[in-house]
């Protein structure tokens, strides 16, 4: 019996050490959505929070110069935002 072909989604949750749960709670669905993604690939939208979970640069229209590390995001190689900041402008946005 052949092996299922692993979508590109779960082979960067694999290399980032994601399980599925913690994978789950990064993207806002259920472990059962991840598990599936698993087998069948994942929405682009879900792929880029897991890149931006790996630290990768944002490379998508307006988001140049942008990039996650270490929980902050930078701007050029500037801090632009640490998570409390990025807390607070959700809270005045509601």
């Amino acid at each position: 019996m052949a092996k299922a072909k692993l979508s590109e989604f779960v082979k960067l949750r694999r290399r980032l050490a994601l399980s599925r749960d913690a994978a789950a709670e990064l993207c806002g669905v259920t472990p059962r959505t991840i598990e599936n993604w698993d087998k069948k690939g994942a929405p682009p939208i879900a792929m880029r929070l897991l890149y931006l979970r790996d630290r990768k640069y944002i490379g998508y229209p307006g988001w140049d110069g942008f990039c996650f590390s270490h929980g902050n995001l930078y701007y050029r190689g500037k801090l632009f935002a640490n998570p409390e900041t990025l807390k607070s402008w959700r809270r005045c946005s509601k």
